[in-house]
């Protein structure tokens, strides 16, 4: 017989979503992580735009799951860090490492590797953005500092 489908799971805080923490010990493997990823604002976008997002069963995490749990990836409006808003790849990670007492040594030590280079790919983007802002920076002031024929 075919392996059962795995469940899926949406990551993302709803009105009906339930703490990740009271779904753990009664998950069913395999499961498959939906997870909504982009800015705050378009993540609701994107759930209100596919109605069928809201039949999945939905897991939020408690600021006392997420604080300071990771990298701080992103930063949150704070009204969100107070209900334990991170990261789409925080999230994840979260997650994933929560269900690792479920999981074989195996399994766990996979996760961990993926959701490692996840965060790490995710650093990394943040560097270049910021070393591409600094630069563009300096373009703007070699401009505004050229001094034209006319004397300033």
């Amino acid at each position: 017989p075919s392996p059962p489908p795995p469940s899926p799971l949406l990551i993302y805080r709803t009105d009906t979503s339930r703490p990740l923490s009271s779904v753990l010990p009664s998950l069913s493997f395999p499961v498959t992580l939906v997870a909504l990823d982009g800015t705050w604002q378009h993540t609701k976008e994107m759930y209100r735009a596919a109605p069928w997002l809201a039949d999945l069963p939905a897991v939020h995490l408690d600021a006392s799951e997420t604080k300071g749990y990771f990298c701080d990836v992103r930063h949150a409006p704070l009204e969100l860090v107070e209900l334990g808003a991170v990261s789409t790849a925080e999230a994840v990670a979260c997650v994933v490492s929560g269900m690792g007492r479920w999981l074989s040594d195996e399994a766990v030590s996979r996760c961990d590797e993926v959701v490692g280079r996840l965060l790490q790919g995710v650093g990394d983007m943040q560097e270049r953005a910021k070393t591409e802002e600094k630069d563009k920076g300096r373009e703007g002031r070699a401009v505004c500092d050229h001094e034209g024929d006319d004397g300033w």
